[in-house]
């Protein structure tokens, strides 16, 4: 039952195929040519944004002959340095797996096999694809110090998926302005500059900027390198004193209980390498779903599970608030839904029928379900 669908793909493949026979001629020419074509990627946007909140409480002895209680009790607002260190222990990244894997099947049936075998998709070290974020920890008096940093690299079929894409939005897409058809079968994508100041100057400039939140789907994990984990930081103390009683063997004694706390503010601000790549490269799809359906599907985010680690010695309570802590990549919707709806498109209309099934990452055949 299967079947049937890939075989119309295939079959209306072929036949868009022959649009841009163009540039499947110059492949075969340059057949026996072994430079590849370098691929910049264009980054996406990745974001999330949480509270931290410290607090700490702390007993000393005192001498009544030395304080009142007047001279103990009350409370203050003092600025106060924080020193600590923070970690991203797991992102999600969108699972557009199912995606390559499609394509992969599909592309023995647009293609000569002669060019299939050619198709060679890597980047320039071979290794995954990396991206980044930076954590920016402040509060409303003062600016962060320093640039905690992480190195995200991901799935080893996300390197594959920006090159197919790239080939096919080429041959099927009808607006060459959105994407030219490859002159070469050996694509290398090339790794992005992170080291450079311009990178991370770039991020620090989206502090303060709204990070859309999304649902969250179907995510695989990727490998993370933490390339600097501390930060620095003043912020304004709530500090409230009291002076309490205790007995202790049997003898009165009097302590000054202190207790203290703030609130810092996080963001964090990282690139999907290749993320704006895929979301521009999935309009062939839309040449496969109903005329005028594209145009109302939103490039909203999709949202992927992650939890970070935050570590500030001098206090004894430090705990993450806010909406969550999951990361939204932006964007990524308008590639999700086209693909979705196109695989609907394939199969007979079924009110039984759920895409869902097919692939977990899909909502619907419903177009409205992907327009938020």
């Amino acid at each position: 039952m299967k079947k049937l669908p890939l075989i119309l793909f295939i079959t209306a493949l072929i036949f868009f195929s022959f649009l841009k026979l163009s540039s499947i001629s110059i492949w075969a020419r340059e057949e026996n040519i072994e430079d590849a074509e370098i691929i910049k990627p264009v980054q996406s946007i990745i974001c999330t944004d949480f509270n931290i909140d410290l607090y700490k409480k702390t007993e000393e002895p005192t001498n009544t002959t030395t304080a009142t209680t007047s001279q103990v009790q009350g409370a203050e607002i003092k600025s106060q340095t924080v020193t600590g260190d923070i970690k991203l222990e797991n992102i999600k990244q969108p699972d557009f797996s199912q995606i390559d894997n499609y394509l992969n099947l599909t592309m023995p049936k647009l293609l000569p096999i002669s060019l299939v075998e050619k198709v060679n998709i890597k980047t320039e070290d071979s290794n995954n694809l990396e991206s980044r974020e930076l954590h920016i920890i402040y509060s409303d008096t003062d600016e962060d110090k320093s640039s905690p940093e992480t190195k995200i690299k991901n799935p080893d079929w996300w390197t594959n998926l920006l090159g197919q894409s790239k080939i096919f939005c080429g041959l099927l897409n009808k607006n060459s302005k959105i994407c030219e058809a490859p002159k070469k079968l050996n694509l290398v994508i090339e790794q992005p500059n992170f080291e450079s100041n311009d990178s991370n100057n770039q991020l620090t400039k989206m502090k303060g900027s709204i990070c859309k939140k999304a649902e969250t789907i179907i995510g695989q994990e990727a490998k993370l390198e933490n390339i600097e984990t501390k930060f620095q930081t003043k912020s304004l103390f709530e500090i409230i004193k009291d002076q309490i009683e205790k007995f202790i063997n049997g003898i009165k004694k009097l302590f000054i209980k202190t207790e203290e706390k703030s609130q810092l503010k996080e963001e964090s601000w990282g690139y999907l390498t290749g993320g704006a790549n895929l979301t521009a490269e999935s309009a062939f799809f839309s040449s496969f779903i109903p005329y005028g359906i594209d145009s109302k599907i939103t490039d909203s985010p999709l949202a992927g599970d992650s939890s970070y680690v935050v570590d500030i010695p001098a206090y004894s309570d430090v705990s993450l608030s806010g909406d969550n802590t999951k990361n939204n990549f932006q964007g990524q919707n308008l590639a999700r839904a086209r693909y979705c709806l196109q695989l609907c498109s394939l199969y007979p209309s079924d009110a039984k029928f759920n895409v869902n099934g097919i692939d977990p990452i899909c909502i619907s055949c419903n177009p409205k379900d992907y327009q938020n």
